[in-house]
């Protein structure tokens, strides 16, 4: 394959095809055209191109065209820093047929702008792609896909699959293409499309933010009872009450001394006693971290989650959960344990760390922990705290059910943080006491179980995180149109 630079072609691919049979009237030219500064380049076939090396293209509105000029610096620059070439004459739609077909030499040429896809191309005929290749490949299409601002349909995937086995032979579609009978295609190829996607909004609202960040903020001044409040919670414990008034009333005074939530709890130690969750509750609703309301919504989650885990369960233990979510005669807040580890069966668990990716049964361990009595619960966090020492984890908060297991009724629960130790009569309440306390000091939840707490995080407090998880995204679309 030979890359001819057109440096006059303005108008239209088919000028260029004029240009190239004039040169040699016996050939038909067949080429793809990517716009660059200068021009448009042309990709011929080999057994086309010698005929043009030994001829000059003749000239098109009164220049010639000629080779490329790669310098070895072009040649090894990074493609991403390169636009993506478009199918020639044709303009980003929505189908398969009105942007062109997805050629082998388009891919040819995609993987020529590098020194490593030019490399690879050498030895398509007789070897397998390196795990390094394969991304290489898998990324430059799904750059291009992109670039044509398509849906990515199964007949456009399966497209690129097919190209990539004709320029490969060893390689197997089904590493790149897999054909479902309901949803979205799976294989690489896919997978690269939506984390680019993924990548692109994050991009977007991470830019939002900091340009949001960067107007000047409106300093208020802060209320002489601000500070006398809070010089009264400095001497003070009790009335419980009084603590509660004078905590809101001393939150200005808060901020404008120390920011940092976290910091705040070893000089007021009202958090620590018994009802301390209340003043996170106070502090969550004043910083505007989310909804406030978390914990009613429970009532009408639970049903539709079930359907919803009944129709997409993936795992031996989703029979017995889905029988304890179907007790009519609990209550929805007894359900809430196995609605948790239920949840595990539809939200798959991702990479924790490296090498190591949770099993269901190991995420749904991690999710909520069972214990009959308060010494066993201490014990069982203490091990937790141990095993994030030494493997350098953060340290998460804790939800602990006194119960049996989730097919047992309880006795309340405990959210344990490190010296924060907080019981309460009703799971719903624990789940909320968990997530504020999370959102006020910033914590980091646990990586094993992190999509269920993600998932309760958004469609309960609708507190975003900062990525996006496809199965998230498919739970609370479906949920969206139970609401309606």
């Amino acid at each position: 394959m030979q890359i001819y630079h057109c440096p006059v072609l303005e108008e239209s691919p088919e000028e260029c095809s004029n240009a190239i049979v004039a040169a040699n009237p016996s050939m038909i030219a067949e080429c793809t055209t990517k716009l660059s500064n200068n021009g448009t380049i042309l990709v011929i076939p080999e057994e086309q191109s010698p005929n043009l090396l030994d001829k000059p293209v003749p000239k098109v509105s009164g220049t010639t065209a000629g080779p490329i000029s790669v310098t070895p610096e072009e040649q090894s620059a990074n493609l991403l820093d390169k636009p993506v070439p478009e199918d020639s004459g044709t303009t980003a739609g929505s189908s398969n047929t009105s942007c062109g077909p997805f050629t082998t030499d388009i891919l040819k040429t995609l993987l020529l702008q590098t020194a490593t896809g030019e490399y690879i191309l050498e030895n398509a005929e007789n070897y397998d792609l390196s795990e390094s290749s394969k991304k290489l490949v898998v990324d430059v299409i799904a750059r291009y896909h992109l670039s044509l601002k398509r849906r990515a349909t199964i007949d456009i995937i399966d497209e690129y699959a097919q190209v990539v086995t004709k320029v490969f032979k060893k390689e197997k579609k089904e590493l790149y293409f897999v054909r479902r009978e309901k949803g979205n295609p799976g294989g690489k190829i896919f997978s690269r499309i939506n984390y680019l996607n993924q990548s692109d909004r994050r991009r977007k609202k991470a830019e939002n933010q900091y340009r949001h960040g960067c107007e000047e903020p409106v300093i208020q001044p802060v209320p002489d009872e601000s500070y006398h409040a809070l010089s009264w919670l400095e001497l003070n414990d009790s009335p419980w009450n009084t603590v509660m008034h004078q905590w809101e009333v001393a939150f200005a005074a808060r901020q404008a001394i120390e920011k940092c939530f976290a910091k705040t709890i070893n000089k007021f130690p009202h958090i620590k006693q018994e009802h301390g969750y209340q003043l996170i509750d106070i502090e969550y609703r004043l910083l505007r971290l989310g909804s406030v309301d978390g914990a009613q919504k429970w009532k009408t989650l639970v049903e539709p989650l079930s359907k919803y885990i009944t129709k997409y369960g993936k795992d031996p233990s989703t029979k017995e959960l889905l029988k304890t979510l179907a007790k009519n005669d609990w209550t929805i807040d007894a359900r809430i344990p196995a609605a948790l580890l239920a949840l595990n069966t539809v939200l798959i668990p991702v990479k924790a760390a490296a090498g190591f990716k949770p099993t269901i049964a190991t995420s749904q361990a991690d999710t909520v922990l069972f214990s009959t009595n308060f010494d066993e619960a201490r014990e069982k966090y203490n091990q937790i705290v141990l095993d994030c020492v030494e493997t350098g984890a953060d340290i998460p908060p804790k939800l602990i059910v006194f119960a049996e297991g989730y097919s047992s009724t309880n006795n309340g629960c405990m959210v344990v943080y490190k010296g924060l130790e907080y019981q309460l009569s009703s799971i719903s309440r624990g789940v909320d006491v968990l997530i504020k306390l999370s959102a006020v000091l910033g914590l980091n939840i646990s990586k094993v179980s992190k999509l269920v707490w993600i998932f309760i995080r958004e469609h309960l407090y609708n507190i975003k995180s900062k990525h996006a998880y496809a199965n998230i995204d498919r739970l609370q679309q479906y949920l969206q149109t139970q609401v309606q």
